[in-house]
């Protein structure tokens, strides 16, 4: 039986379709992040503060971008929990720290990594546990603003 050029066309349509709709909600799903993170690792950090820190905010070596963040959370003692991912061919020594840095005056917040002297490295799912908060320029403006008013009212 042969087909009518129209209908083997909106049958390819209907497959290819099909093929994108699948491939485009597999690559948003969790399934697709198994096979994304297949090369990358897991690390966590606790903070006091991330500021504008955000989920897919960039991970940073020596200013070499080495991962990203993945997931922030709040934990029991009211402290941010931030997942993040490493490539893992980056090696980060287990007395490491980890800071929330601003990329200029207005600019978005990322994570600095800087690393320590041990030659035993970091394994996947392990927490770095010196950790530097992000430097909140408003909270140091009202601070002085505080100080210098409780000053002048000494006089």
């Amino acid at each position: 039986m042969v087909r009518p050029r129209g209908e083997l066309f909106r049958i390819t349509m209907f497959f290819a379709v099909v093929f994108l709709a699948v491939t485009f909600s597999f690559s948003f799903s969790n399934w697709g992040s198994i096979f994304r993170h297949s090369n990358t690792y897991e690390l966590h950090a606790f903070f006091e503060e991330i500021g504008n820190l955000r989920i897919g905010s960039p991970v940073k070596l020596s200013g070499v971008v080495v991962g990203k963040v993945e997931k922030i959370s709040l934990n029991s003692d009211y402290q941010a929990e931030v997942l993040f991912r490493i490539k893992n061919e980056v090696k980060i020594p287990s007395d490491s720290s980890i800071k929330v840095v601003t990329q200029g005056i207005i600019g978005g917040n990322y994570l600095s990594l800087t690393p320590g002297v041990s030659e035993q490295a970091l394994r996947s799912h392990a927490t770095i546990e010196r950790s530097h908060s992000a430097f909140i320029m408003e909270n140091f403006i009202n601070k002085a603003i505080s100080e210098f008013g409780s000053k002048g009212s000494n006089k």
